[in-house]
């Protein structure tokens, strides 16, 4: 699946681990794809990568950690979909 469009990078972030995505796992990026409501995007937020759940005009944490707010689409780098979750064992 992986192409000069899509990248692995390790998760790092617990914005998105109410819907599975753990610090540790891996997630493939497409960074061509354009993202549709309910995806989960990796973002560029004042130089913060993070997950989010794409849901126009927001995005959406899905987080256990309640300091984490939805972003207006508008402010962030959408830096590409979530096409593959491989989770560490």
């Amino acid at each position: 699946m992986e192409s000069n469009n899509t990248y692995s990078i390790p998760v790092q972030w617990n914005t998105m681990d109410l819907s599975g995505y753990f610090v540790g796992d891996t997630i493939v990026v497409d960074s061509t794809l354009k993202p549709i409501d309910g995806e989960c995007v990796l973002i560029n937020f004042r130089n913060k990568i993070q997950l989010m759940e794409y849901r126009t005009p927001y995005l959406q944490p899905q987080s256990s950690d309640s300091s984490h707010e939805q972003i207006d689409v508008g402010l962030v780098d959408i830096l590409g979909v979530v096409v593959t979750l491989i989770h560490k064992i």
